[in-house]
């Protein structure tokens, strides 16, 4: 009797030893993926967002890069000559292990053709009409805010859905010595071989060939207009500009600017005598890999 005893207390201390093996099992494997849930909701989306901003920075680097390969183009007036730049779309994932995920981010990058339009009309009253092709890049960010980059009018924008800014100011030259003269260079983009549209998360090339310079020049202007879709950084950038050139703002001084649906339009006061230099540069433009033509 006194065997039998010891033996059914030893079976159930075996039995209570397993089961509490297995607890421990569960309750590490529990608290693992807890882990990796942590770092997946918590510290995964702020390295992205760290990565998304980064890349941020580098395509405002890469579009100023843009903008100095134009003007100097634009400069040496050769017919032909050629620069390739480069835009960066996007970032890869994270290199993770286990379970662990991180997501692309992807860009959009394309010509405009005619996108904006600068009216320029004199006191006769005559209508003076140019049309220019645009670079838009937009990102598909998965964590940072999402900046657009617009190449436009010989100025380039950044757009974010608060608003929109001139980062790179176009050349916009004012003398005022009782008439006041106006200098001003713009850029038409022009596609060639259909090659005007690219997305995906890679590096990719934008190729340009200086085409022509044209000079236009018009006396006793009334106003000027430029279409667009970003309002407030043209707004901003001709007032700033008009007003430190000594003109003054308001309906009874030198000009007023006037927003009509996607149309700025500077007005200038008729006792007022304005004459434009409009200097309009052509850039044929290859978006990605190989030159055609």
């Amino acid at each position: 009797m006194k065997k039998r005893r010891i033996l059914k207390i030893y079976n159930l201390k075996s039995h209570n030893e397993g089961a509490a093996g297995i607890i421990v099992a569960v309750m590490l494997i529990g608290l693992f993926f807890t882990f990796l849930s942590v770092i997946q909701l918590s510290y995964i989306p702020d390295w992205s967002e760290e990565r998304e901003a980064e890349h941020m920075e580098k395509v405002a680097e890469q579009f100023t890069q843009l903008k100095f390969a134009v003007d100097v183009l634009s400069t040496i007036e050769n017919t032909g000559n050629k620069i390739t730049t480069a835009i960066t779309m996007g970032v890869n994932e994270i290199p993770l292990p286990l379970f662990l995920k991180s997501e692309k981010s992807y860009g959009y990058l394309r010509l405009i053709s005619d996108d904006s339009v600068i009216n320029i009309t004199d006191k006769t009253p005559s209508a003076y009409t140019y049309e220019l092709g645009s670079i838009k890049y937009s990102p598909r960010n998965s964590q940072y805010i999402e900046t657009d980059y617009i190449y436009e009018a010989g100025g380039v924008i950044t757009s974010q859905i608060l608003g929109n800014t001139m980062y790179i100011m176009p050349y916009f030259s004012i003398s005022n010595t009782g008439n006041v003269d106006i200098i001003y260079e713009a850029v038409n983009f022009i596609d060639i071989a259909g090659k005007k549209y690219t997305t995906g998360h890679g590096i990719t090339q934008v190729q340009l060939e200086y085409l022509t310079k044209n000079t236009n020049i018009i006396n006793n202007v009334d106003q000027i207009s430029i279409s667009t879709d970003y309002m407030g950084a043209w707004n901003n950038f001709f007032n700033d500009s008009l007003i430190s050139s000594g003109l003054t703002y308001g309906a009874v001084n030198d000009y007023v600017i006037i927003e009509n649906e996607n149309e700025i339009i500077i007005d200038f006061n008729n006792a007022l005598t304005v004459d434009i230099t409009l200097i309009i540069t052509d850039i044929n433009i290859q978006i990605g890999p190989g030159w055609t033509g």
